[in-house]
């Protein structure tokens, strides 16, 4: 079960919040080895489950969208993990950020399976957001397993490999339909829109990448991991020492923030859909209560980041 206190991963995806730079948390060789790997898996579930579910209006619009996997980012995105964005007709998928999320859910598993306190991971990554590169040997932050201690030998468990890689395709799936939501409503960059309208936007992209997934008919457990990973390193309600501060970033200068309004409307969408999200729950009943506690945990989630006793004084 999925716990309130598990800090892991959400969308479209902003790095404010996030000012350190972690670009040097892997390194180069092991990062060109996953570039190997990781995308054709990226491109076959885009191909084979996202592609496969649009309509003809969808895909007359989609169908020749392109996957980019470089290896960082553009520009000031290689610092951070937490970045995915689209330009144009083509999603860029950066190696660095799918290797840190990927040994999150790796981490989450094993330490679960294994009847270990999730904390450890909320630490690691307070610690990202708080902390300084300095700090560390070699000017680098460790990586997840490293700083987690999850042995290498962790994937050998079927349990772990399975939820893990759950975790991690699901998560893919939403954040790749995130993006095509964007190009399919025509939306544009961030450079010449209001703050209101791009949030507007960022739900709008939301409630199309759960549309997809409900056509898909996978339990979206990545979508927990990925909201709490943006609940811990982004800017959120308790990172301002009022409500006016807060509304003031939100209304002047956030774009895509992690708001309660965007958990919420995922939320909504599980619970009204929850037996379409159980297409391949071996029990359909047990699938349907597994669907309503992710809501559940959702929630909780966006009453967090709400929490008005949480403010910095």
């Amino acid at each position: 079960m999925l716990k309130i206190k598990m800090i892991c991963l959400y969308l479209a995806i902003s790095t404010a919040g996030l000012a350190q730079n972690l670009s040097n948390m892997y390194s180069p060789s092991e990062l060109q080895y996953w570039q190997t790997r990781y995308p054709e898996n990226i491109r076959w579930n885009f191909r084979n489950l996202i592609l496969d579910k649009l309509t003809t209006a969808e895909y007359e619009t989609l169908g020749r969208v392109n996957i980019e996997c470089p290896i960082f980012g553009a520009g000031e995105t290689r610092k951070s993990p937490l970045t995915y964005y689209r330009s144009g007709r083509t999603i860029t998928v950066p190696i660095f950020s799918i290797k840190f999320f990927d040994d999150i859910c790796i981490s989450y598993a094993w330490l679960e399976e294994n009847n270990f306190t999730l904390m450890t991971i909320s630490e690691y990554l307070a610690m990202l957001k708080y902390r300084h590169e300095d700090d560390f040997p070699n000017s680098a932050f460790p990586s997840p397993v490293s700083a987690l201690q999850i042995p290498e030998t962790a994937l050998l468990n079927s349990r772990v490999d399975q939820i893990s890689q759950n975790m991690l395709k699901s998560a893919i799936v939403f954040i790749l339909a995130h993006e095509l939501g964007h190009i399919y409503h025509n939306h544009p960059g961030y450079n010449n829109i209001s703050s209101s309208t791009a949030q507007t936007n960022e739900l709008q992209a939301d409630k199309f990448a759960m549309e997809i997934m409900r056509r898909i008919g996978i339990a979206p457990v990545g979508i927990v991991n990925f909201a709490m990973m943006m609940f811990q390193l982004g800017l959120i309600r308790e990172d301002f020492r009022d409500a006016e501060k807060w509304q003031n970033y939100l209304q002047n200068s956030a774009t895509h923030p992690m708001t309660s309004d965007r958990l919420y409307l995922i939320s909504q969408v599980l619970r009204r859909n929850a037996t379409d999200f159980t297409k391949y729950e071996p029990d359909r009943h047990l699938g349907v209560q597994r669907i309503l506690n992710i809501a559940d945990q959702i929630d909780q989630i966006a009453t967090e980041m709400d929490d008005l006793t949480r403010q910095k004084n």
